[in-house]
């Protein structure tokens, strides 16, 4: 599955104040985050015209473990329809993002 995970420390913080402001059927806010297993960022802006699914997740959450195979089984289904599943981590440490992703793939 081509799922994008990121680690975000600050981003929460910066865009409390914007994020708090969305009202349902509006648009996402624009970001960029790095990726998790290289060096590379990611925009939302460079999924234009597809249909993002926006997963925040973390290692401690227990409603995730069983979300990702159902993600995993939907982004197969739909890619080829423009489906795209972005995952953004909460976690403050990105071993525990890493030890949750090898029990439990993306």
């Amino acid at each position: 599955m081509r799922y994008f995970i990121f680690v975000i420390f600050g981003l929460l913080l910066s865009c409390h104040s914007s994020a708090k402001e969305l009202k349902y059927g509006s648009q996402a806010p624009e970001f960029e985050l790095a990726q998790l297993d290289s060096l590379k960022t990611v925009a939302l802006d460079d999924y234009r015209g597809k249909v993002v699914y926006l997963d925040f997740w973390a290692s401690w959450c227990a409603a995730c473990a069983y979300s990702f195979p159902v993600l995993n089984q939907l982004h197969n289904e739909f890619k080829d329809r423009g489906f795209e599943v972005l995952g953004i981590n909460l976690d403050q440490d990105l071993h525990q993002a890493e030890h949750f992703l090898q029990k439990i793939p993306a």
